[in-house]
């Protein structure tokens, strides 16, 4: 195998071509910095460097010249060929999905059909990610169909779209009419896709209400006029006023190298931030109904747009503090653990155990891991940061492939 300076292509690409801030095309030289091993060297052998990570490469910023787009897809067609050569990494293929805004669904590379006008599409590495912006799969090149897929899929994917759009969630009645149950499905998920059959319907009925919607740079202040999450809290038995009293509640998306994230808001600050394919979004949006008595609009402001730039510079490596408005509306003792968990500082972890004894209470540590897992502001409140007695990553609202990530990102910032 011969030589491949990875690294210092990717860099070049950077320098020689322009690469902005806009919404488009978010995947092309994220594939460069994200996500796939890389060649070692000599060098990165002895020191034991991380395999993955690129610091020359400028990991936050979006690429949307069209030529620059192309190069990076070159490169990486040819370094995948170069390094499916390896053993550790036979099983590994190249894949991007475009995620189309306008018609709101996510095709791969080999789609048939007419390919989107760029100002629609969103280019994504992954599926989750694709459904987290609010994007269904395609019907033609069929994105989520592993070797073909099972016969059942198609029809399931289209009994959800109908359920979703009657405001009906997917039971086991409705599973058995194809002859499924959700331990069956929860497997093929869990294999194929890597998270499960409820994230898939969670992340489904989350696009339904907020369409492909997201925050970006040009992004000016707005107020949808529909209501969302009606149905949720008709569920829930949850009534508020029709008369907002304190003005609505501002829903909308933040793009990140781990995935979209959903972002809530006032006029005061943020009051919620999570991953879009988070078990407990749904749960959190019903709690921030009730604190606020505020109905959901599709919208953005001030914070949303300081959020946003902040998220960026964070990934980036440039930003080690956040400065956005947090407006938590949690109780005492939940504030008093929020509190601790900001004063942990970058780069370190923390346990249970230290927190519930900083906060004079050395037997509640189970009630510091709930109110850890409350925490309703991802990374901007470091909840991340806080480890098992033993060390371990124990749980994490958002994935442990996403609190190790993060961890060892914080580390490199520490370390630049």
């Amino acid at each position: 195998m011969g030589r491949f300076d990875f690294a210092a292509i990717a860099t070049k690409i950077r320098k020689t071509h322009v690469i902005d801030h806009d919404e488009h095309n978010v995947g092309a030289l994220r594939f460069v910095s994200y996500g796939w091993p890389t060649v070692e060297t000599k060098e990165q052998k002895t020191k034991g460097d991380d395999k993955r990570f690129h610091p020359e490469i400028s990991v936050g910023l979006r690429c949307s010249d069209s030529l620059a787009e192309l190069m990076a897809i070159a490169i990486l067609r040819q370094f995948v060929r170069i390094d499916s050569a390896r053993p550790d990494n036979s099983r590994r293929t190249f894949r991007m999905l475009t995620a189309v805004k306008s018609t709101r669904i996510f095709c791969n590379d080999r789609c048939p059909a007419q390919p989107p006008r760029k100002e629609n599409r969103v280019m994504l590495p992954t599926v989750r990610d694709c459904l987290g912006l609010g994007c269904r799969p395609c019907k033609r090149c069929k994105p989520m169909h592993v070797d073909g897929g099972p016969e059942w899929l198609q029809p399931l994917f289209n009994m959800i779209e109908d359920l979703t759009k009657l405001n009906q969630l997917v039971d086991e009645r409705s599973l058995r009419t194809l002859g499924l149950t959700k331990q069956s499905l929860g497997r093929w998920f869990a294999t194929h896709q890597q998270f499960t059959f409820d994230a898939y319907c969670r992340m489904r009925r989350l696009g339904f209400e907020l369409g492909t919607h997201f925050c970006h740079a040009e992004s000016k202040d707005s107020v949808g006029r529909k209501r969302l999450f009606e149905p949720l809290l008709q569920r829930k038995a949850i009534r508020l006023y029709e008369r907002e009293r304190s003005g609505p509640m501002l829903v909308n998306r933040v793009i990140t190298r781990l995935g979209p994230m959903v972002v809530c808001a006032n006029d005061d600050g943020i009051c919620l931030l999570e991953f879009a394919d988070r078990r407990m979004l749904e749960t959190q949006l019903v709690r921030i109904a009730k604190l606020f008595d505020a109905h959901f609009r599709i919208g953005i402001n001030e914070h949303v747009r300081q959020l946003d730039v902040e998220m960026r510079e964070y990934f980036a490596g440039r930003r080690r503090n956040f400065e956005v408005a947090l407006v938590d509306g949690a109780t005492e003792f939940q504030n008093s653990v929020w509190e601790q968990l900001k004063t942990i500082p970058l780069g370190e972890t923390s346990t249970y155990q230290k927190l519930a004894i900083r906060l004079g209470k050395p037997n509640a540590v189970r009630a510091v891991g709930r109110a850890n897992g409350d925490n309703r502001f991802t990374i901007l409140i470091p909840c991340h940061r806080v480890l098992g007695s033993d060390g371990s990553l124990t749980g994490y609202g958002g994935g442990l492939d996403r609190k190790q990530w993060l961890l060892d990102h914080e580390r490199k910032i520490v370390g630049a």
